[in-house]
């Protein structure tokens, strides 16, 4: 009898296993959501061999794929799995899941009975891909019903369940979700790395539904945040698709996007005419909700193209379509969207006390302690309407509030990132669990069939005895397995705990370095800025003034062969005219860069404020009016600086006076408390001007009233620099809504000022047939530079580089005078040239050309470029002067 009952116990146990061996060979979901679209539809042909299980899974994730397309397809699929003669529960789960979405994205009444019954299924028992599809139809289910803090729940949970299971396409779905819970709450800033997320998963498909409708929704939070360059991309890669292509209503609203964006970039003209045309083709077949987002994308289009009636009409469509009023109907969501742009358009249309009232009353309709985007927005258009209607320190209030709330919604979605930073280090330390709960059950698996195969051979061995004391062996060896699985356990336990702090620990050593490693980064970009500036600034006056050079010897070489010739000569003063003009314009640009020293000299200042008046009115621009009144006087200054200061100044009272204005530069001499003269040059406006505390810190470096990246905060300061440094002050008077004073003193020089021009009845000191060596790399400056010499009767050698002069010299005669460029490409440049000839020989002259620095540390004449013939047959008569002078000293 005992033998009978061991007998029939081993043969039930050996028949089970084939069982268990078909159950596990039919592929699992993870694998048919893999197969592209035509490797599932052969699938459920007529003539595959696949089985009623296989089609099943097939069936159903063609349905999945096709609810972002053509809910008739849907049904489709759905009816062909629901026949299937052999539908096991997992299948029939996914199926009523499915049947839940398409019943209710029909909006049909039989979507509340279905999805009732959905809610009413135990998923517990399924695999974890089931779970994971349940509680993602859950989390859409809630949102389309409005409870959107059970939706974002289900959505978390949904997340972790997609991430075990490894499943693209729902992490796909619940990034979105959670992104859209956000953007419906007007918080885009936290919905970015959802969406993104959503993306990077979609991308990852065989098919593109998911990855459209995320570049749909993400192209929405760039918009809203001003990245408008980045949502056109977004949506132009999207507009094609089937997905939009397939519904007039989509593809109106990507259009009005398309549109929004582009007028962002400043292509309002075609981006307005382009939505005209999208909204009249699409008025017949579009649902009202998709015609008011049009009308509100075509106003906020026409707001940037400056059209605020036009505007004003597109946002009353909205209103007429919805049935709202901004007096009933501001908790509605459509036009609290639309009350900030309608304020906007009554302010600039002439209407701001209106806006005031719409902007109030939206802002009292919003809880202040759930604050979102809509609300800032309010408040910064509050600040502006404020402004508008000449209330000022109501505009400032609200300034502060939305500088307030910007904040909040920063800290907001710093937490949020914190939070989904610890939510991963849950899901990671999950994963981890699961890897060990599976490796452990792996083992298990492996022992147990070691055990049956032991039993297998003890049967056939041993007879019902050995057996028998198989059996009792492997029940001892169950409990020693058990035993070795609570410790374990234990000891994974131990080891997660562990795991888990130095995670928190490392997470919380990483924020603290991102947060210092991005102020660092911004400091040293800040400074990187400026010093890119000085060089490109520096390098595009020393080419300028070779360039410049060419054209004023040139200019003279022309003006000697056509002297005769009145018109020519004409032509040719105004070319060195502008060539002078140039000089003086590189000479600026090299003092503000720091690239030269102060070269003050003697100059009479009425003179020299008329000839740059014509700069200073092109600069100010029509709007804004300019008159002066100078008195004679001299100073002693450097030109390029004094002409920086006074730009300076007169940039400032530009940006005082945005609507225009004007402006008026008077020059005075006056004597101070000291009894000492002192000459004023005064530059007033009329504009908006400054407070106590803004005029204490005017002077102060990187002191600036702009927005962030609009100002640098060294106008007022280079100005009081260069005052200090020229022996002179700034002073500042101003009053808010009066205008502003600034006064630049300098002092008088006692002597009058020089005549630049050289005389001509000088006597000629350059021996003829002087041999000159000249080296310059720049060809053409050469080919001017050679008979500009001849010209002066001197005999002329020529070299490009530094090496080619030595190379020269040393295969011929030593010159009787240099003339070398200082800034020169090769091995070699001037200088280095300069100390290879004084080992040749001390006491050779050498003229050293440069559009940089005086400062050149050498016994030698500099010659600053441009120079013309006069300059350089001047510089080349000291050179030779100071030769023969120390010869007769000597």
């Amino acid at each position: 009898m005992l033998r009978g009952c061991i007998l029939r116990l081993l043969w039930l146990w050996l028949g089970l296993t084939p069982l268990v061996s078909i159950a596990t060979s039919e592929d699992p979901w993870g694998t048919v959501r893999g197969l592209p679209d035509s490797a599932l539809l052969e699938r459920v042909g007529a003539d595959s061999s696949a089985t009623d299980f296989q089609k099943a899974r097939a069936l159903l994730t063609l349905a999945d794929r096709a609810l972002h397309q053509s809910t008739e397809a849907v049904g489709q699929y759905l009816r062909q799995a629901e026949a299937l003669p052999t539908l096991d529960q997992e299948a029939t789960v996914v199926a009523a899941a499915l049947r839940c979405q398409l019943e209710h994205r029909q909006s049909l009444p039989e979507a509340t009975r279905s999805c009732g019954d959905l809610l009413e299924i135990d998923v517990d028992a399924h695999s974890e891909f089931v779970q994971a599809f349940y509680v993602t139809t859950l989390m859409y289910y809630f949102y389309r019903e409005g409870d959107h803090t059970r939706s974002q729940t289900e959505a978390e949970r949904a997340l972790i369940l997609a991430a075990a299971v490894d499943d693209a396409a729902l992490m796909a779905a619940t990034h979105n979700m959670l992104g859209l819970h956000f953007v419906t709450r007007l918080r885009p800033r936290m919905s970015l790395p959802h969406f993104e997320s959503a993306l990077e998963a979609a991308r990852e498909l065989p098919f593109s539904g998911p990855m459209v409708i995320t570049q749909l929704n993400l192209a929405s939070s760039y918009t809203y945040l001003g990245r408008g360059r980045e949502a056109l991309a977004m949506l132009q890669e999207a507009r094609d698709s089937p997905v939009v292509d397939l519904y007039p209503t989509r593809q109106l609203v990507v259009q009005s996007m398309i549109g929004q964006a582009r007028a962002a970039l400043g292509e309002t003209d075609g981006a307005q005419r382009e939505l005209k045309q999208a909204i009249e083709r699409a008025k017949e077949q579009v649902l009202p909700d998709g015609m008011t987002y049009a009308y509100t994308g075509l106003g906020i289009i026409q707001l940037t193209d400056k059209q605020p009636n036009d505007a004003l009409a597109n946002f009353q469509k909205v209103l007429d379509i919805t049935g709202q009023n901004f007096t009933t109907g501001l908790q509605h969501s459509r036009i609290q969207l639309v009350a900030v742009p309608f304020a906007q358009a009554l302010r600039e249309s002439g209407d701001p006390l209106a806006a005031l009232q719409l902007l109030k009353r939206l802002i009292a309709s919003i809880p202040p302690d759930k604050p979102d985007q809509l609300l800032l927005d309010a408040y910064r258009q509050l600040a502006l309407t404020y402004k508008a209607t000449g209330d000022p320190q109501g505009a400032k209030q609200a300034q502060e509030e939305a500088a307030s709330i910007e904040s909040r919604l920063w800290d907001a979605s710093f937490q949020y990132q914190l939070a989904r930073l610890n939510a991963s280090l849950e899901i990671d330390r999950r994963t981890f669990e699961l890897e060990r709960s599976r490796e452990r059950e792996a083992a298990l698996r492996e022992k147990a069939e070691r055990e049956t195969t032991l039993r297998r051979q003890t049967w056939l061995i041993g007879g019902m005895l050995f057996a028998l004391i198989a059996l009792l062996f492997s029940r001892r060896l169950q409990k020693r397995t058990a035993d070795a699985e609570r410790v374990a356990n234990a000891r994974l336990e131990d080891d997660v705990k562990a795991r888990t702090r130095e995670l928190e620990d490392e997470m919380t050593k990483r924020m603290a370095a991102e947060v210092e490693k991005r102020q660092l980064s911004e400091t040293m970009l800040e400074g990187e800025k400026l010093r890119s500036m000085g060089q490109l600034t520096a390098g595009i006056a020393h080419d300028f003034n070779n360039l410049m050079t060419v054209v004023t010897l040139g200019a003279d070489q022309l003006s000697n062969r056509f002297r005769g010739d009145v018109e020519a000569s004409e032509t040719l003063a105004h070319i060195k005219n502008a060539a002078d003009t140039g000089a003086k314009i590189t000479r600026g640009l090299l003092a503000y860069v720091r690239k030269q020293p102060l070269d003050p000299e003697l100059i009479r200042l009425d003179h020299f404020l008329n000839e740059a008046l014509p700069i200073w009115r092109n600069t100010l621009g029509e709007r804004i009016t300019l008159t002066t009144h100078f008195e004679p006087c001299v100073t002693r200054v450097d030109k390029g600086q004094l002409t920086t200061a006074v730009l300076n100044l007169l940039l400032n009272a530009r940006e005082a006076m945005l609507g225009g204005g004007t402006v008026s530069i008077t020059l005075r001499s006056v004597t101070d408390a000291r009894q000492q003269s002192r000459a004023e040059i005064v530059v007033q406006d009329n504009g908006v001007g400054m407070t106590q505390a803004v005029q204490e810190q005017a002077v102060e470096p990187f002191f600036t009233t702009k927005e962030g990246g609009e100002g640098s905060g060294l106008g007022l300061s280079m100005v009081f620099g260069f005052a200090r440094q020229s022996d002179g002050d700034l002073t500042i008077k101003s009053e808010r809504n009066k205008g502003t004073t600034i006064t630049l003193s300098l002092p008088v020089a006692t002597t009058q000022a020089r005549s630049e021009t050289p005389s001509s009845t000088a006597s000629r000191l350059i021996p003829a047939g002087t041999r000159v060596l000249a080296v310059e790399d720049r060809a053409e400056l050469l080919h001017v530079l050679e008979p500009a010499l001849t010209q002066l009767g001197v005999e002329v050698t020529t070299a490009n580089n530094a090496m080619d002069a030595l190379h020269k010299i040393e295969t011929g005669s030593l010159p009787d005078l240099v003339i070398t460029d200082i800034v020169m490409p090769g091995k070699l440049d001037g200088l280095e040239l300069v100390k290879k000839l004084r080992q040749l020989s001390p006491e050779l002259p050498v003229v050293l050309m440069s559009g940089y620095s005086k400062s050149v540390g050498h016994d030698c004449t500099f010659l600053r470029k441009p120079f013309s013939v006069s300059e350089l047959e001047g510089a080349i008569e000291k050179t030779l002067n100071k030769r023969r002078t120390a010869s007769v000293a000597t």
